[in-house]
């Protein structure tokens, strides 16, 4: 079913692929909306991946509580298996699509611009979590300095907190800066 937020997801997904009526109807019975309050996790979806529309997640390591990415709208996460120690947690009001890897698995074969536009997505979702790495290998105050470029008007919701644990910070120093 249509929705606000399934259609932004189509859009967004357009830019990347070629979108046919058929292609269309397969992928919405299969899409799931979540709206997440502040500070609400994410449910289970090992199996599936998953679109930001709206709002603002972390990607925080159960056992150590480094924040391992933040996600915005337009984001894309991919490839979460269930070996890895993780959950999600909306830092502001969010609304997420989730859609099952299966359904990627049955379009592609059938439809060759989906599996180019899937590429790019891929290429996309590397960038995110390489993006975290350059910070990491800068100066305390460059990665700070950086990080506030990169999330613009988003880092003002995140707490220092979670700031300093995704640079890899003590919270306090990263405050001194």
């Amino acid at each position: 079913m249509k929705n606000t937020a399934t259609e932004n997801f189509l859009a967004v997904l357009a830019t990347y692929m070629p979108l046919s009526a058929e292609i269309i109807d397969m992928m919405l019975p299969q899409l799931q909306v979540r709206q997440l309050k502040k500070n609400s996790p994410l449910p289970n979806f090992r199996n599936d991946y998953l679109f930001v529309v709206s709002g603002l997640l972390k990607k925080e390591d159960c056992e150590s509580g480094d924040i391992q990415l933040f996600l915005q709208p337009g984001d894309f996460e991919l490839f979460a298996t269930g070996t890895e120690t993780f959950h999600y947690c909306s830092i502001e009001e969010s609304t997420v699509v989730l859609f099952p890897v299966s359904m990627l698995v049955d379009l592609v074969p059938q439809h060759r611009a989906v599996f180019e536009g899937y590429q790019q997505i891929v290429h996309q979702w590397c960038a995110l979590r390489c993006s975290r790495q350059e910070l990491l290998l800068l100066k305390a105050p460059e990665k700070k300095a950086e990080l506030y470029r990169r999330l613009g008007k988003s880092a003002n919701s995140i707490s220092n907190k979670d700031l300093a644990r995704y640079l890899a910070m003590d919270s306090s120093y990263f405050s001194s800066l």
